[in-house]
């Protein structure tokens, strides 16, 4: 709050940085994902280092991503996401255009995350942030989101995108 209202700013996002550093580890297992994309965005908001910074609108930008699809789905009233079996069959065989030479994941196989998560992986080690987008990339697996319902799906071990450990 102090950070928000541009108290002290310096001072106290300097305060704030070295309690991140200092007490991460208990942060980011104690703190719901609301708390740990808000601790993010200050981070992308006030640090010196242009790393964190974008560490920091990574993790902000994927969850928000989430966020709005999550959100969509129960504005347009479609939370059954159950798939459709002759849907799945169709993309294992044929490119399902979207836009822009966009085509649909293909369900159960697709290796697009797992690349994905191949590029994030050595940014998931910049303290303090680094952590923090790690640990919310592991929730985004198991909680209600199109992540955990494709990983679901997934048959595919060589493409899994997410640590089973």
């Amino acid at each position: 709050m102090l950070i928000r209202r541009d108290h002290n700013l310096a001072e106290t996002y300097q305060k704030f940085r070295t309690l991140w550093m200092a007490e991460g580890d208990f942060l980011r297992e104690k703190l719901n994902i609301r708390w740990l994309v808000s601790a993010t965005d200050t981070f992308a908001a006030h640090d010196s280092d242009m790393a964190v910074r974008a560490v920091a609108m990574m993790t902000s930008a994927v969850v928000n991503t989430v966020k709005m699809y999550e959100s969509e789905r129960y504005l347009t009233d479609t939370l059954d996401t159950t798939m459709a079996p002759a849907h799945v069959e169709d993309v294992q065989h044929r490119l399902i255009p979207l836009f822009e030479g966009m085509s649909c994941f293909t369900v159960g196989t697709d290796d697009t995350l797992r690349n994905m998560v191949w590029r994030m992986e050595p940014f998931m080690a910049l303290d303090p942030v680094g952590p923090i987008f790690q640990e919310i990339w592991a929730r985004l697996q198991i909680n209600d989101t199109a992540f955990a319902r494709f990983k679901a799906q997934h048959k595919r071990d060589k493409t899994s995108w997410w640590d089973e450990a």
